[in-house]
């Protein structure tokens, strides 16, 4: 790989000490760059100029980039790098870590032993009774009324459950953090050491018998896209 050519960065390490077994990227094969205290998994830049004029090119690199993050996540901790971070050269990656390395140091040693995991609250569907065909006048409404009233109630609850879930979820001891809703859906990141993670398994299977308005969910072990500071 010619030190002149444009790279494509996946994320940062230690520095490795022995050989590490690396997926294919976006287009080729990964290498490693190092400056002797941090190592970048990178690839050439052959490719991102195209992919980005093309949604569907680039939906599929994204795929890829978190795709060899979870791969190399599972043998070597990680500072997983945005999707689309690029560097002019090899010089120029090598002067970006001599400038940030101590603070990228210092985040890999706060992430030690630990992983993200996305715990996934899905709210239960909502059971509404049918309005029979042919209903007219009060009857018709009657009908509408109660359809409404049972949603309404249905939602009361599962926003008082979600609250409790909350405070339960707060009560873990670990950093977290969330996102807006999407797809209706509360999607709340947790970073765990492996102890912590053993002891919430039990606990979601819990909280899914208590609270019957939500499906619970949580994620393998994902490296720590969220707990970046």
């Amino acid at each position: 790989m010619s030190s002149l050519q444009p790279l494509y960065a996946y994320a940062l390490c230690r520095s490795l000490q022995q050989p590490v077994q690396l997926p294919a990227g976006i287009a080729g094969a990964l290498a490693v760059i190092d400056n002797g205290t941090l190592s970048a998994l990178v690839e050439p830049d052959t490719f991102y100029e195209a992919i980005a004029a093309d949604d569907t090119q680039l939906m599929a690199a994204v795929v890829i980039h978190d795709r060899v993050l979870c791969q190399v996540f599972e043998s070597i901790a990680l500072l997983p790098l945005r999707f689309g971070t690029r560097f002019a050269s090899q010089a120029a990656l090598l002067a970006h870590l001599e400038t940030y390395g101590d603070r990228y140091l210092q985040q890999l040693q706060a992430l030690e032993g630990k992983a993200e995991y996305l715990l996934k609250l899905m709210p239960a569907a909502i059971d509404l009774p049918e309005i029979t065909p042919g209903l007219k006048g009060r009857d018709y409404f009657l009908a509408k009324k109660q359809r409404l009233q049972t949603q309404t109630n249905a939602q009361q609850q599962q926003q008082e459950e979600l609250a409790q879930l909350w405070v339960e979820i707060n009560q873990l001891a670990a950093p977290v953090q969330s996102e807006p809703l999407r797809e209706g859906a509360e999607r709340i990141y947790l970073l765990l050491e492996p102890a912590q993670y053993s002891r919430l398994l039990p606990q979601i299977n819990l909280w899914q018998q208590q609270y019957l308005w939500w499906e619970i969910s949580l994620s393998q072990a994902l490296p720590p896209y969220h707990f970046l500071t």
